[in-house]
């Protein structure tokens, strides 16, 4: 996967919701998170329950609209979690210009890329610092 996804290194875990906790993992207490407004549902729920436990504030954002992105981002956000396109709706996310504005403020844009996969879009080379993918979609012909 690191190869396909142009990175440097990969980690294989036991589900698409596994890897999405793992990239989370790196939140701490106190730490803001920007989410995209339609994402899958899954992490919407790992949003409302694991993560508020543990004092992460989360904020869903339409991140198809850059300025509402501008406008939600706070001294504590740490990550942008996009999800582009989303699942279910479909909306569309730059990437390049989130992570341009992400640099900017010293925040981790994580990528769910398992809509496109590798072959359609490469976060990394967009300006992502993290990947993740459920290996049971797209990426091997949807559970097959």
């Amino acid at each position: 996967m690191a190869i396909l996804e142009e990175g440097t290194e990969g980690f294989a875990l036991s589900s698409g919701m596994a890897a999405v906790m793992c990239a989370l993992s790196i939140l701490k207490p106190g730490d803001h998170l920007i989410l995209s407004d339609d994402i899958y549902g899954g992490t919407y729920e790992i949003a409302l329950t694991t993560l508020a436990e543990n004092k992460i504030e989360t904020t869903f954002v339409d991140l198809s609209d850059l300025e509402e992105l501008k406008e939600n981002i706070k001294s504590n956000t740490k990550m942008i979690f996009i999800e582009t396109p989303t699942n279910p709706m479909m909306k569309v996310a730059d990437i390049a210009e989130i992570c341009k504005i992400a640099k900017e403020k010293d925040i981790v844009v994580a990528v769910d890329n398992t809509l496109l996969t590798p072959y359609y879009q490469k976060p990394l080379t967009l300006g992502a610092d993290i990947v993740v993918h459920s290996g049971t979609k797209y990426l091997e012909g949807h559970n097959d």
